[in-house]
């Protein structure tokens, strides 16, 4: 997503719930997941979906967004959170970097936080056929 107008026009999108009478599913599959997940918290779409995708999208901060807004997210039947190892990749392709973990992906620690919330509905893999862009 172009970081001048992608999350802006995102947001715009999100906040405008009567556009999208039929849909149930939202794939986050770009950046700013963390910042994306905070918009749809805002929106009244939230409510009507079934389905989340955010694949190789959210970190901890996200994590700790949908901990503590956990029953907003209870009525989804699945919410897709898995990663395909940014972190490791970034650290081989710039080798005079480290990214502290967390800061790519969701940590263990914070897996588990939301395995204890959100439970069955969670999986912390990729999900099929999403498009990896």
């Amino acid at each position: 997503m172009h970081a001048t107008w992608g999350l802006p026009w995102a947001r715009d999108v999100l906040a405008r719930v009567d556009a999208f009478s039929a849909i149930r599913e939202v794939r986050c599959p770009e950046n700013h997941g963390d910042d994306l997940l905070a918009a749809l918290l805002a929106s009244p779409l939230l409510e009507r979906l079934r389905r989340l995708d955010f694949t190789d999208n959210l970190t901890n901060v996200g994590a700790q967004q949908l901990h503590e807004h956990a029953a907003r997210f209870a009525h989804l039947d699945e919410i897709w959170l898995g990663s395909h190892d940014r972190r490791r990749l970034m650290e081989r392709t710039n080798p005079a970097r480290t990214f502290p973990r967390g800061s790519l992906e969701i940590d263990d620690a914070w897996r588990s936080r939301l395995r204890d919330k959100l439970g069955k509905r969670l999986h912390f893999k990729p999900r099929p056929g999403h498009p990896d862009l």
